[in-house]
């Protein structure tokens, strides 16, 4: 990576969900966090799943009508070299899905609703 026009090595790992990035003997770590509203700060129980930040729609595991349960992975993107997995955190059902495999999209880009089930528990997986 370069930072003020100097060249440095560093690796980047991730670990459960944080981003860990090494630089010599230093290691700083990320905390990864939802990028969707949450029942209680939306007023309702479904959940947008916004982009992270800008890059490529790599895998898709879910298509419109699926069901879904807290955790499970709905797709994966890459920006900057990162793999980013946008998991539910709520039990529901696929009602949009605004983007394809291999797709560009740009930073907060809604790209999954999930349409919460009547027992649904909300948990903090990202």
């Amino acid at each position: 990576m370069t930072v003020d026009q100097q060249t440095m090595r560093a690796r980047f790992y991730q670990a459960d969900n944080d981003l860990i990035i090494v630089h010599g003997l230093s290691e700083y770590t990320i905390r990864q966090t939802s990028h969707s509203p949450t029942a209680a700060a939306s007023g309702d129980a479904d959940e947008l799943h916004l982009a992270p930040m800008p890059g490529r729609i790599m895998t898709l595991h879910v298509d419109v009508g699926d069901a879904v349960k807290a955790g499970e992975s709905l797709l994966v993107m890459e920006g900057m070299k990162i793999e980013y997995t946008l998991k539910a955190q709520l039990d529901g059902e696929i009602e949009e899905l605004n983007c394809g495999l291999g797709d560009r999209v740009e930073a907060e880009t809604p790209l999954i609703k999930v349409c919460a089930s009547n027992n649904s528990s909300l948990t903090a997986t990202t």
